[in-house]
């Protein structure tokens, strides 16, 4: 390039940055706001607030063996890595366009002009190129890719969180049929004994058929209430054993009743806290943080790009004189392109980052909301679950002691056997509904830890989790 024609850019370039430094910001969303406390009545004020290995707290070496296990060999979390190593990938190759970018070749050739002998000619090439990133393009494109693989982080975090809820949800289910199937073959071999009881009686003369064919109707009851629950046993240790990698044939987990297992106290912290903790909602701020650089990238696309470019190369008969000054040819230079017209692309590419920008500010503050709603209703089931529980413990010991006064009343003549039936019915609900609460109990200490984001961790820093190699 001439001293006239550097003299003439330089004059330009200033206008050109004025330009830029036109190009309005993208402000993040404030979020939403924040109740100062939870509604809903928790645990002890002295409960400890979770920790990143909460399922510690139910006191069951198996569970943390099945948990390691999932963390370990699960297909979908293997997928997820290998989907937060594509977006590094991504962002490497992102970053590296803000390189200069350099080429060299050697070649040879055998030429012949018109007139003389052909000979052939050995060929050195050297060429440069580098685009200044005047607008902020390039690292914006950085920015958002790099946004990408955080949010890419965060999925995979938010993904071991519910790994490990369903892994925890599973196994406790799998108890707690084990404990029904327990609950209904000890109602049948009682229901037996009362027919064998009736049928002695029968023989006897002192019942008539009718009571013995009620108890074998209760009897054929409590029977056809097996093979469901056993039914659902299996395709628990099935979804169970998938869980953790493993092929659910021969998959079996101990012996142990469910409410054996201590319920851990546990304190929820503020809701502000959630804006840290929840691996979905940095989900959601890191989506919106890349959203943000495309719209910042789209807009420095409208100005003129400026590329330096430099060129060397030699051509020699020998390789002896390949470098010689004789043999060297070199041009530097610099290029200033703007587009003039382009029928409205850019600026439709601009409109469109915008709109995403904005589909992800809802998506940010959704995810507020709904994670406001998921511990707020967790409290609430876990608060109100240990009152059913005891009430209906109070209804088991009532239906255990009308049944025995049924049972003492009929033999003795005062009452016929219906209320006996009755009773027995009524107990056996009663119980069956007991082991559903207790269930349902360990299942929202399991969703109060979901909700919380899985403890008190510390998340992934973009610096040591996101940027790796070249990024910068």
């Amino acid at each position: 390039m001439s001293s006239r024609g550097l003299r003439a850019f330089a004059a330009f370039l200033p206008a050109l940055l004025a330009g830029a430094c036109a190009s309005p910001p993208t402000v993040a969303p404030a979020p939403p706001s924040l109740p100062p406390a939870w509604d809903s009545p928790f645990g002890a004020a002295d409960a400890p607030l979770p920790t990143p290995d909460w399922w510690a707290g139910f006191n069951s070496p198996e569970l943390t063996r099945l948990i390691g296990e999932a963390l370990q060999h699960n297909r979908e979390l293997a997928a997820a890595r290998s989907r937060l190593a594509q977006a590094r990938a991504r962002a490497g190759v992102t970053d590296a366009a803000r390189a200069p970018s350099v080429q060299a070749g050697v070649g040879w050739a055998r030429e012949k002009e018109s007139g003389s002998a052909s000979e052939g000619l050995l060929r050195a090439d050297f060429s440069a190129s580098y685009e200044i990133d005047l607008f902020g393009r390039q690292r914006q494109a950085t920015e958002a890719a790099l946004g990408r693989a955080q949010a890419s982080a965060f999925a995979m975090q938010a993904l071991r969180v519910s790994l490990q809820a369903e892994v925890a949800s599973q196994y406790f289910q799998v108890l707690s049929l084990r404990d029904r199937l327990a609950l209904a073959r000890r109602s049948l071999g009682n229901a037996e004994s009362m027919l064998g009881l009736l049928q002695t009686q029968q023989r006897a003369g002192t019942v008539s058929g009718l009571e013995v064919l009620r108890q074998r109707g209760l009897v054929a009851s409590v029977q056809a209430s097996l093979p469901p629950l056993e039914r659902q046993l299996r395709q628990s240790l099935d979804a169970l054993a998938v869980l953790t990698g493993r092929a659910p044939q021969g998959f079996a987990v101990a012996e142990t009743r469910l409410d054996a297992l201590p319920l851990p106290s546990v304190q929820p912290g503020l809701p502000a806290q959630l804006l840290q903790q929840r691996p979905d909602i940095r989900q959601a701020e890191a989506a919106l943080a890349a959203a943000q650089a495309d719209v910042a990238s789209a807009r420095a696309a409208l100005f003129p790009t400026l590329a330096l470019t430099a060129e060397a190369g030699a051509k020699s008969a020998s390789l002896s004189t390949l470098l010689r000054s004789g043999s060297l040819a070199y041009a530097v230079g610099a290029g200033l392109v703007a587009t003039l017209f382009d029928g409205g692309r850019r600026q439709s590419e601009v409109l469109l980052a915008q709109a995403q920008r904005e589909e992800l500010v809802a998506v940010y503050e959704q995810s507020i909301l709904s994670a406001l709603r998921d511990v707020e209703d967790a409290l609430t089931t876990v608060a109100r679950g240990a009152e059913q529980a005891a009430h209906q413990q109070q209804g088991i010991d009532h239906a255990r002691a009308v049944l025995r006064m049924a049972d003492l009343r009929y033999r003795n003549g005062a009452v016929d056997f219906s209320t006996v039936l009755d009773a027995q019915r009524v107990l056996l609900a009663a119980e069956d509904a007991q082991e559903a609460i207790t269930l349902s109990r360990y299942g929202a200490s399991v969703a109060l830890f979901r909700a919380l984001g899985g403890g008190w961790d510390a998340p992934p820093a973009a610096t040591s989790s996101v940027a790796q190699g070249p990024l910068r």
